[in-house]
């Protein structure tokens, strides 16, 4: 795992390439939200001799809507593969549907010269009697099916929601308002030691308090 401090004029698109450079990816499924859904990072994760999964949506509208209106064509939809699952947790109910279909015949893969792959997400939730229902899109130069897109889906959502999530809730990341020099790096490197240490802890458990958005740590005995 790496982490790289974007500069203060930049952001996470000129960041990301250079913390690609620092790992090692050879073989492996790189994922990116929205924001890393770039050309020249989808080349250097090929230069990496990795692939690459992004999430697309409106900052890159002609792939996005490319990709909407291959999915809405009834005609093409019959060739979707698909894999769905119902979850319950946390008083939520979750229904969530994953399709997947070859970018080639969408002529998507002119500008994205690696693209393979081309997904689509379906999220129903039912929670406190509230129905949300929500719908993503994603890119990929692997060949991936439809259960392969949901596990490396949600293997992504688990670093924000076992980690930056966490961290905002317990130690309130997000509301720090400490940025002098190097002191918000090193508070950082404070907070996942202690986080490290908390869930090392046996007689500590957690759970989150949904009426003050907190994540509280009990005595496990």
């Amino acid at each position: 795992m790496g982490q790289l401090k974007t500069d203060a004029k930049s952001n996470e698109i000129t960041a990301i390439p250079e913390l690609l450079d620092l790992l090692e990816l050879k073989g492996h499924l790189v994922t990116l939200d929205a924001m890393g859904c770039q050309t020249k990072i989808a080349k250097k994760i090929f230069e990496k001799e990795a692939n690459y999964l992004f999430s697309v949506k409106g900052n890159q509208g002609l792939l996005h809507q490319a990709i909407k209106e291959a999915f809405y064509n009834d005609s093409q939809n019959e060739r979707a593969a698909a894999y769905s699952y119902l979850e319950q947790q946390r008083g939520r109910t979750e229904y969530r549907k994953y399709e997947v279909l070859q970018a080639a015949p969408f002529h998507l893969t002119e500008k994205w010269s690696k693209l393979t792959t081309i997904g689509k997400a379906i999220y129903y939730r039912i929670k406190k009697g509230k129905e949300l229902i929500d719908v993503r899109y994603y890119t990929s130069s692997a060949q991936l099916s439809a259960e392969e897109l949901a596990n490396h889906v949600r293997s992504h959502w688990a670093v924000e929601n076992q980690l930056h999530w966490v961290l905002d809730v317990s130690f309130r990341e997000d509301n720090c308002p400490i940025s002098r020099g190097h002191t918000a790096e090193n508070f950082r490197t404070f907070r996942h030691v202690g986080l490290n240490q908390l869930k090392r802890e046996s007689t500590l458990k957690p759970a989150y308090d949904e009426n003050n958005a907190a994540l509280r740590w009990t005595l496990n005995i």
